[in-house]
Parts: C-alpha cells; structure tokens; sequence
C-alpha cells in the first residue's frame, strides 16, 4: 500500500469504509473545497490517477483536522511507529557491527548492546504490521472526524 492509510481507505475497491460513506465523504469534499475527487469509474479506469487525487484531497483537509485531539494523537501514534522502525533498522546495524569489535577487544559482550539488538529485531519482526495497523487507525479515525465536523461548517 504505497499511499497514506486515508488515501486507500477512501478508494471504492477498499472494503473497510461503506460506498454510501464514502460517497457522502467526497460530496462534503467538494462542498467544501470545490473540488472533486474520484467517483468508482474514475478509479476503475485510472487507479493510480486516483489514489494521487485522493491524496491531494486529503492534504487540503489536514488543515481543517489539525487541531482535533483524536487525529493529532492518532497521527502521532503513526508518525512514532514509522519512525521507530527506522531507528531499529538503525539499531541493528550498529549492533551487529558493534558487538563483533567490542567481543575482539575486551573479550567479554556487552549485554545493553545484546538487548538493544535483540529488542530491535523482535520489532523489525512485526514492524510492518504495527505500522499498517496504526496508519489504518489514524486513517478510519481522520476520515469519522471529517464526516463529524464537516456537518458542523
């Protein structure tokens, strides 16, 4: 999934979000940014098109949620897991390097370098998954509080 949870989640050939949802979701779009995404023949016929237009959609709403507790505390969550699966990468790297040249040296390993390794690479195990799962969260959560103030404007 190369786009932003939203983004593929507002597509008519993902199963999580209804079609009247998300029919109603791009006619309070363009109600209130006068423009349009997508229909379901859009999509079928150009889906990459699509998902570009999707995205582009909703980054012109990121400015209206910006504030709302619940997406700014889920998007968090997203942001923190993504880049926690770079620092393990991160990790790991210096950790495999490390612990050959410290054991050559002092002839002992350091056990915070041994732990550090192996809680890096248990994450890495099921990085994608918690990664996917808190974008997805942040995504469903984006496009309720959408739907919820868009009726207040």
């Amino acid at each position: 999934k190369n786009f932003f949870p939203t983004t593929y989640l507002l597509l008519f050939s993902d199963l999580t979000f209804s079609k009247n949802l998300k029919i109603e979701f791009r006619k309070k779009f363009e109600k209130l940014t006068s423009s349009k995404l997508p229909n379901e023949s859009d999509e079928i016929r150009n889906i990459i098109e699509s998902k570009k237009r999707i995205a582009e959609g909703v980054y012109k709403l990121q400015s209206l949620l910006r504030f709302n507790y619940i997406v700014h505390k889920y998007n968090t969550y997203y942001g923190f897991y993504r880049n926690l699966s770079g620092t393990a990468c991160l990790i790991t790297v210096f950790s495999t390097f490390y612990l050959p040249i410290n054991y050559h040296t002092f002839k002992e390993f350091n056990l915070l370098a041994v732990f550090s390794l192996l809680i890096s690479f248990l994450y890495l195990l099921f990085a994608k998954k918690v990664i996917v799962h808190s974008g997805e969260l942040y995504g469903k959560h984006f496009i309720n509080e959408f739907m919820e103030v868009s009726e207040k404007l």
